[in-house]
């Protein structure tokens, strides 16, 4: 085994040898720069729950002069790909993923299906980081000038119960559908 400081030394000058086989390259969509940024800032924020309910974040790469995000990977099925599971089941694990963002004060405020994917029937991990937010309080009636407070703990939870309800009943209408024979 190599001494650390000529691991670090290696990945640093040669990052590619150490990624995995397979990953993915998000590339900036035109005129989402505040969302590109965003995201990007909340993989290091969030870096504790990379690869847990996250995807892995390696950092930021150039691809044809453009901006990308290079992450990891995530086996598993979109939620607009699947029907099996029963809404309860479902909306207890988007609790879970959701449970492990509010100790850093931020809320994904996303709810399209394709942006979570559920991984060997057990877990759901969060693949689009653009509408995590720290959300600013309720208190609309501040004075001019002054900074907005970030949201307290509970606001940050009822911001998360709230996408949780529109992914769950966003995921019914899809079973619906799809038990009537009809495409979502």
């Amino acid at each position: 085994m190599l001494p650390f400081w000529v691991q670090s030394l290696v990945k640093h000058h040669w990052p590619g040898l150490f990624l995995p086989a397979r990953v993915v390259l998000k590339l900036l969509k035109p005129g989402w720069g505040d969302e590109f940024d965003n995201e990007k800032l909340m993989y290091n924020k969030l870096r504790d729950l990379q690869g847990i309910h996250i995807p892995t974040f390696f950092g930021e790469a150039e691809y044809a002069g453009q901006r990308a995000l290079l992450i990891s990977y995530v086996n598993g099925d979109t939620l607009d790909n699947i029907t099996h599971l029963e809404a309860a089941d479902l909306e207890r694990k988007l609790k879970d993923a959701f449970a492990s963002l509010q100790p850093y004060g931020v809320a994904q405020e996303d709810h399209n299906l394709n942006n979570y994917i559920l991984v060997d029937d057990q877990r759901i991990v969060i693949i689009d980081l653009e509408r995590v937010l720290e959300p600013l309080s309720a208190d609309h009636f501040q004075e001019p000038g002054r900074p907005h407070e970030p949201a307290s703990p509970e606001e940050v939870a009822e911001s998360a119960e709230s996408t949780i309800w529109m992914i769950v009943r966003s995921y019914k209408l899809q079973k619906e559908a799809a038990e009537c024979g009809d495409s979502w």
